[in-house]
């Protein structure tokens, strides 16, 4: 089953309006971790003023030695939605996955978004099922959500709360997903095997805070809009996921 667009719909018409307040938000400074709740439903302040929307392919790689029973790699198709929010004078972040397969990222993932440096940051998410975390770098670039895993789903949505005022498209943004799969050993074909495989999507020219010089980034900033009634002419860009991710990464991940 995938995610209702009907339900997306909703939901953005309360965030225009500012009917909602986050579930739950916590600074997290350079080097820093906070724990997120279960079931967090975070819903950003403010009014949309950018969007980026790309359909995205994860395919999966099995454990060394072995392959997928019968022969089909497996995929999964789902869509990639950033945003930009603007509350008073600052900014919003938005990192969301929709139309996502049932078992996507059942077994845990990570996602990796930069570059946040020399911004506050005040972070929730939609990690799965259990409590989980978000880390931040010590150098303050990069915010990492983990996904809860163990049967109980991967991160689908980070929001990140700063206190930008001008934004451009040269962050960059990873994400890992694992999910469990029968398989076969390709030199003993009698060798079978339920076990994780993983896949990773890497994105450029994602949304993240710039300074009034254009920094961090090569492009210059984009100020924040004046409000207006309508916003139209949202930005629709292709992209596609980038193969990688074994099942060792999570092991060491929850170690």
């Amino acid at each position: 089953m995938r995610t209702s667009q009907a339900a997306f719909a909703a939901l953005a018409v309360m965030f225009l309006l500012g009917a909602a307040d986050n579930a739950f938000a916590a600074v997290v400074a350079p080097g820093g971790v906070v724990t997120d709740p279960p079931d967090d439903t975070p819903l950003p302040q403010g009014e949309l003023v950018d969007e980026d929307v790309r359909e995205v392919t994860f395919t999966y790689i099995p454990p060394t030695g072995f392959g997928f029973v019968g022969g089909v790699t497996p995929t999964a198709n789902v869509t990639f939605r950033s945003q930009v929010y603007r509350d008073a004078t600052t900014l919003s972040f938005v990192y969301s996955w929709e139309d996502l397969p049932a078992d996507f990222g059942r077994e845990g993932g990570t996602m990796t978004v930069s570059s946040f440096a020399d911004f506050t940051t005040d972070v929730s998410g939609a990690l799965g099922g259990a409590e989980s975390t978000i880390n931040r770098s010590a150098d303050g670039n990069t915010i990492q959500a983990f996904g809860a895993g163990e049967g109980l789903g991967t991160v689908t949505l980070l929001l990140v709360e700063t206190d930008a005022s001008e934004y451009n498209e040269s962050g960059s943004f990873s994400m890992d997903i694992f999910d469990r799969f029968d398989f076969v050993n390709l030199e003993n074909p009698q060798d079978l095997m339920s076990d994780l495989g993983g896949a990773n999507a890497t994105l450029a020219g994602v949304f993240q805070p710039t300074a009034d010089d254009g920094g961090p980034g090569p492009g210059p900033g984009n100020p924040i809009p004046l409000p207006a009634g309508v916003w139209a002419g949202m930005a629709l860009l292709g992209g596609t996921g980038i193969v990688g991710s074994m099942r060792r990464q999570l092991a060491r991940r929850r170690n």
